[in-house]
């Protein structure tokens, strides 16, 4: 399957692409975790997630969020239905070591505990 790029120069798509060999990284994971990692923070409830129609792939975001919420929900219920994010963050903090991807994926989790009768607390 082939896909279209705009990019502004050429000078600039050889860069990128210098640099990602420079770094030992292919050109397509660059630009694929970076479209994973954009998705993350957009929550629009009019477009359903990629995942509603099929499971993330596993060491994904998606799939790690979906651990991790399971996770924070069972903790939750079994604290009487309480959890702070500091603890749902350090629950992050080993499988998403990026601080704003970890920020964006923590309040997804929040919000769908909030959705599951859990209090979250600041």
């Amino acid at each position: 399957m082939s896909r279209s790029l705009y990019y502004k120069s050429d000078e600039l798509w050889r860069r990128f692409k210098d640099i990602c060999k420079a770094e030992g990284k292919s050109v397509s994971k660059v630009l694929g975790d970076f479209i994973d990692n954009y998705l993350i923070g957009y929550v629009d409830p009019t477009i359903p997630s990629l995942y509603t129609y099929f499971d993330p792939q596993p060491n994904t975001i998606d799939a790690v969020q979906r651990r991790i919420s399971i996770l924070a929900l069972a903790r939750a219920e079994k604290l009487g239905g309480d959890i702070t994010y500091r603890e749902i963050r350090k629950m992050y903090e080993v499988e998403i070591p990026t601080t704003d991807t970890r920020n964006a994926v923590v309040r997804r989790t929040a919000k769908w505990l909030k959705t599951q009768g859990i209090k979250v607390w600041q």
